[in-house]
């Protein structure tokens, strides 16, 4: 009996000995389920300064209501009539242009939030022309008979334009969708002329005098202000590069009786620092 109890031992101390030595399949990931603990989402550092470059094509829509009575302002003072009731059409309403320039900023972020504040500046021809339909008069003053057909033209060239905006960005892996608005400054020369041909017939017998007059005025340099949003994509390439595409719309009121809306889609490159 006493051999039949030491050998039960011994064949007990030797299973748990071997069961020891094996390992605990319970830890396995796939008896304890597929969610593994720790599991994050990588998200692009974007917080800091930038600089970048960037090209686009621009489409330009362009306001004249208030040229017809300045245009008729100058004939006024050319004309042996006086002031004409002038009627005009705008030449190409909507035109396009290429553009580029640069940008700059600093992003503020919060986990996957990008917050911040960016700048850009472009330049590229946006030219808005205005012309007179070409208007007849037959007036007498004093006896002398004037024939006058009274032409004329404003020209509006946005030479360049900027922006300062806000952004706001969500910050998924390596890309950065956002939108901004902000306040909108540009330069423009402008050009507006006034031409009155005829003849002057004093009567009496008295020969008929052609006439021809001018005038015009300009304003260089002028200062354009207004408004400006839009949105657009950032995507990091690695280490500090990243690459741009993006929408911008800047609204300029009136200047000089006419106004324009500037839409812009570019894409750049920038690092950033």
């Amino acid at each position: 009996m006493r051999r039949v109890v030491v050998a039960a031992f011994i064949t007990a101390m030797a299973q748990a000995a071997q069961a020891a030595d094996l390992p605990d399949l319970t830890d396995l990931p796939i008896l304890r389920g597929g969610v593994r603990e720790g599991l994050s989402t990588r998200t692009t550092n974007w917080a800091g300064f930038y600089v970048g470059g960037q090209y686009g094509l621009n489409s330009n829509n362009f306001g004249t209501a208030g040229v017809i009575s300045a245009l008729d302002t100058l004939s006024a003072t050319v004309s042996p009539v006086g002031s004409s009731t002038l009627t005009g059409s705008q030449l190409y309403s909507k035109t396009t242009a290429n553009g580029a320039g640069g940008f700059a900023g600093y992003n503020a972020q919060w986990t996957d939030v990008v917050l911040g504040v960016d700048v850009n500046y472009n330049f590229g021809g946006q030219i808005a022309n205005f012309a007179v339909t070409p208007t007849a008069r037959s007036v007498t003053v004093g006896g002398t008979t004037f024939n006058t057909v009274t032409t004329g033209s404003q020209t509006m060239n946005i030479t360049d334009y900027g922006s300062a905006r806000l952004r706001a960005g969500w910050a998924a892996d390596c890309f950065l969708p956002y939108a901004t608005v902000g306040f909108a400054m540009g330069r423009a020369d402008f050009t507006r002329t006034i031409n009155v041909t005829g003849t002057a017939d004093p009567g009496g017998g008295n020969p008929i005098v052609p006439y021809n007059a001018s005038g015009a005025q300009t304003k260089p340099g002028a200062l354009l202000y207004g408004f400006s949003y839009g949105g657009g994509l950032d995507v990091m390439m690695f280490k500090g590069l990243f690459v741009r595409a993006e929408v911008e719309v800047d609204r300029f009121t009136s200047a000089w009786g006419m106004d324009a809306t500037v839409t812009s889609a570019r894409v750049g490159a920038g690092y950033k620092f």
